[in-house]
């Protein structure tokens, strides 16, 4: 007797030389199948062939993985596998003792002792049926269902009755939290503009103190500045009387005392316990923590000073011809040797310590560092601009004009205007809350 065909790794046949032949030997891991043969019987009288089909039958033996994640709210799969001969079938349940079940008739497994759904609620397993298909533990876990789920998963091959079961943890995370979407963010918290006559006039989130209505004055307001948290403010006039609202202390004026020429501007030390004040021929005066850096009082100008503005270290000043000085800080340049199309009205510094100069017709210069976001100059303007203020961050600005207009440029948000408002005195200053770090 003789066999051809491929016999599986580790089977012999012998010819027993009877009339009889055997199958045997120990067969090698994985061989588990079919293998189709032909035996051949010979004689004297001849030969005979049968074609067989020979069946190795192997243990079912689950080769995924025994544990997975899905998240609450979110689709989620995890494929089954396993190998057997003759291929059976995947099933899951509560226990060990489960009764096999398969395909959608076991998608919730049950634990049968207490009728409690073993899975989490929208996750269903799904068995395969005698296939060899994988089976599939899917679904979208429903909020709130975060936890850890043990069952078992089971393989059967076939008819044998022969079975393995795998202890199986599902872990369900909880649903990211999203949080909710920022408030777009400014720069600017709001500002507060001035009038001539002391009327104050508050937008966003500027706290103004300051008198809501206009006032009777030895002379009229020419500037203001805001404490650095913006609960406060300060206003002066051009007789150099200084009046501070809410959290802005009063540390003194030029009141009553002969000035060469009229105040013009003020401005706050960073920390807010003291302030400048600057006239047309450039004298500065100091009160509070202020400190005196220099001034122009004794130098001819070829034209007068219009404004000024503090950094960390000293302050600068501005000329209606574009000409700027600095005392106690860099220089970083000037306008004073380039043809203007209007004149200068104010100056702003950036943290960085450089500066913006603006002209009345809204063109706006940026010097040392400082970033140029935008212009009014190509725009026909209701009233010429009077006053510029920067952002605390330095990354934006806003111009204001003297009927109350506020254009905002960079990172500095608008929050309204006095634009087609009936003033009782024209804007005159504009004034942004610089909050100090830390």
């Amino acid at each position: 007797m003789t066999v051809t065909g491929t016999m599986p790794e580790g089977m012999t046949f012998t010819d027993n030389g009877d009339g009889t032949g055997t199958f045997a030997g120990t067969l090698a891991p994985d061989t588990g199948g079919s293998y189709p043969i032909v035996v051949t019987a010979t004689n004297d009288g001849g030969s005979t062939t049968n074609a067989y089909t020979l069946h190795i039958i192997t243990l079912p033996s689950i080769t995924s993985a025994d544990n997975t994640a899905f998240t609450e709210g979110e689709a989620g799969t995890f494929s089954v596998t396993d190998t057997a001969y003759p291929p059976g079938f995947l099933f899951a349940g509560s226990a060990l003792t489960s009764t096999p079940r398969t395909s959608t008739a076991d998608s919730r497994i049950v634990d049968p002792a207490t009728g409690t759904a073993v899975l989490p609620a929208g996750v269903t397993f799904v068995g395969d049926t005698y296939a060899g298909d994988p089976a599939n533990l899917a679904g979208t876990p429903a909020l709130g269902s975060a936890g850890v789920y043990t069952f078992y998963i089971g393989a059967a091959n076939g008819d044998e009755g022969m079975t393995t079961t795998q202890a199986f943890i599902l872990t369900v995370l909880a649903a990211p939290v999203t949080p909710p979407a920022p408030a777009p963010v400014h720069a600017t918290l709001g500002y507060a503009l001035a009038g001539s006559d002391a009327a104050a006039y508050a937008f966003g989130g500027a706290v103004f103190t300051g008198p809501l209505s206009a006032q009777h004055l030895a002379a009229p307001v020419v500037g203001m500045a805001e404490t650095p948290d913006g609960h406060g403010s300060w206003l002066v006039a051009a007789d150099g009387g200084v009046f501070a609202y809410g959290d802005g202390a009063f540390y003194g004026s030029m009141a009553g005392k002969a000035l060469n020429a009229p105040i013009v501007g003020m401005t706050v030390t960073p920390d807010g316990h003291g302030y400048w004040l600057v006239a047309a021929d450039g004298g500065v005066f100091t009160f509070g923590d202020a400190q005196f850096r220099g001034s122009l009082g004794t130098t001819t100008l070829n034209a007068p000073v219009v404004g000024m503005a503090a950094t960390a270290t000293g302050y600068v000043l501005v000329a209606g011809d574009g000409g700027v000085f600095a005392f106690g800080t860099r220089y970083g340049g000037s306008m004073a040797e380039h043809v203007l199309t209007a004149p200068m009205v104010g100056i702003a510094t950036t943290p960085t310590g450089g500066y913006l100069v603006a002209a009345a017709d809204g063109g706006v210069f940026a010097f040392g560092g400082a970033v140029y976001h935008g212009t009014m100059a190509t725009t026909s303007l209701g009233a010429p601009m009077v006053g510029i203020a920067t952002t605390a961050d330095g990354n934006g600005y806003v111009l204001t004009g003297s009927d109350g207009g506020v254009f905002a440029f960079g990172d500095a948000a608008f929050y309204g205007s006095l634009a087609h408002t009936p003033l009782t005195a024209p804007v005159v200053a504009v004034a942004v809350p610089h909050p100090q770090a830390g």
